[in-house]
């Protein structure tokens, strides 16, 4: 599997940190609790603007990914003074890690991309079904990241050839008989 722990040294504390469905669900449910219908691709965008709200979260929830007993005011308070520009670049350094991204993209954006823009937000319950009923995974779906799932979820498109437009596929929008 792709390496995609991060080291993040803040105030002389090293920690690991991972940013995975589960650190992004629970990142996204805290911000609901202060901004209603908040979706994970506006989360995202919003490290680009800096909102140190949503930056501060994504570190606290990688790093409990990987520190599990660490609470959540220990890690801020270790946070306060550490500079802003270096807890942002490693936000950063854990999208880029654990988003999806094309070579192409990359060179766009400076590394971290969301190419799922196209979708109105993350359904996790669907992701999670897909994931453990269509692609038949048994490994924890909230400790896989994102890359993993859509890397998964691509290929299992292609070589069942769902990824092509079928014209003369006839849909069936009901079951009604007669």
């Amino acid at each position: 599997m792709i390496n995609d722990i991060i080291e993040i040294k803040i105030n002389d504390v090293a920690y690991s940190a991972r940013l995975d469905m589960g650190a992004i669900a629970e990142c996204q449910h805290k911000l609901q609790k202060l901004k209603k219908n908040i979706g994970v691709v506006e989360m995202l965008d919003q490290v680009k603007e800096e909102n140190y709200l949503v930056v501060n979260n994504i570190i606290i929830e990688s790093i409990k990914r990987c520190h599990p007993t660490l609470k959540d005011e220990n890690i801020l308070e270790n946070m306060k003074l550490h500079d802003k520009n270096r807890i942002v670049a490693y936000v950063f350094e854990l999208m880029s890690a654990s988003l999806p991204s094309t070579d192409d993209d990359k060179k766009k954006t400076s590394g971290v991309v969301n190419p799922y823009k196209k979708v109105q937000d993350w359904d996790f319950s669907e992701m999670e079904y897909i994931y453990y009923s269509v692609l038949k995974r048994n490994n924890d779906f909230w400790s896989i990241t994102p890359k993993y799932f859509f890397k998964q979820w691509d290929a299992h498109k292609r070589f069942n050839g769902l990824d092509k437009q079928d014209s003369n596929r006839e849909v069936v929008n009901g079951t009604e008989c007669g």
